[in-house]
């Protein structure tokens, strides 16, 4: 049966960009001494007074190339009659986690992209045909929305293509292309395991994206802490109690801590539609 694969585009554009892109050592002068592979190697060759790194990119005909072969590998993978792939509006502004949270993504605000980063994102777009998420969403809200719209029709064609565990949020079919250490898998996640990665990481946080978590607390010691959970409302009071047991004393009282726990919880939420936002569980209707 042909799938229909959804992609999330951001993780592309960034491995090939960095996997596209050399270091040059140059002198006071501006003359480029050496190139090397890595950033680690060029500083180690950066010795002289005046010496400094500079970007040193491949030619843009082998970038595109990297993409063509990487979307037509991924199509094949997954012997995919349809592609549809999302990227996510650049600027942070009015991304609706940073209106929830001035914080979100704010220890981003010094990194340096690569040097192809928006010139791969242009290719895509262009003859890829890949799509802006809309207005204050991420492309994995877009690939959330059409997945759980998959999920609830009982369509198994369609397959979220993504390296991003945020998506593991999601029930249905789950794709992760290979990286330099891990191999692709395509797997399914049930609605049961779907709710738990959610809840999971409410207690771990995302450091990537600049989501506080429970100090000490990862994958292994979440699920210890959830492992009699079974409902929604089970998962909202084990994670409301840790972070009243964590965070009460350092915010000030009970409320601050569960208000915490909120406001992490709609970051990390991912939609399920355009007009979507989490609320906590209503626990007085249980």
């Amino acid at each position: 049966m042909a799938t229909k694969a959804i992609v999330d585009a951001d993780p592309i554009c960034y491995a090939i960009a960095f996997a596209s892109q050399d270091y040059a050592v140059a002198d006071e002068d501006g003359n480029v001494c050496n190139v090397y592979d890595s950033m680690r190697d060029a500083k180690e060759a950066a010795v002289y007074d005046g010496d400094h790194i500079l970007p040193y990119p491949h030619d843009i005909d082998v970038v595109t190339d990297r993409v063509d072969d990487f979307m037509f590998n991924l199509r094949d993978a997954l012997n995919a009659g349809e592609m549809v792939s999302f990227l996510t509006p650049t600027g942070i502004e009015n991304n609706f986690r940073r209106k929830i949270n001035a914080e979100y993504k704010a220890n981003r605000k010094d990194f340096v992209k690569p040097y192809h980063h928006q010139n791969i994102r242009d290719y895509l777009a262009d003859e890829w045909g890949s799509r802006l998420a809309s207005e204050g969403l991420e492309a994995d809200d877009e690939l959330s929305i059409v997945g759980w719209d998959a999920y609830k029709n009982d369509d198994d064609s369609v397959i979220l293509c993504s390296i991003d565990k945020d998506l593991d949020t999601v029930p249905g079919w789950h794709y992760r292309w290979p990286t330099h250490n891990k191999e692709g898998s395509l797997y399914y996640q049930h609605i049961e395991d779907a709710l738990f990665a959610f809840w999971s990481s409410a207690l771990t946080g995302d450091g990537a994206d600049n989501i506080v978590g429970i100090k000490g607390v990862g994958p292994k010691k979440s699920a210890k802490i959830l492992e009699q959970c079974d409902t929604d409302i089970d998962y909202y009071e084990v994670c409301k109690d840790q972070y009243i047991k964590h965070f009460a004393e350092k915010l000030g009282s009970a409320d601050a801590a569960v208000q915490l726990l909120h406001i992490n919880c709609q970051m990390l939420y991912l939609l399920m539609h355009k007009d979507d936002y989490w609320e906590p569980p209503n626990v007085s209707e249980h």
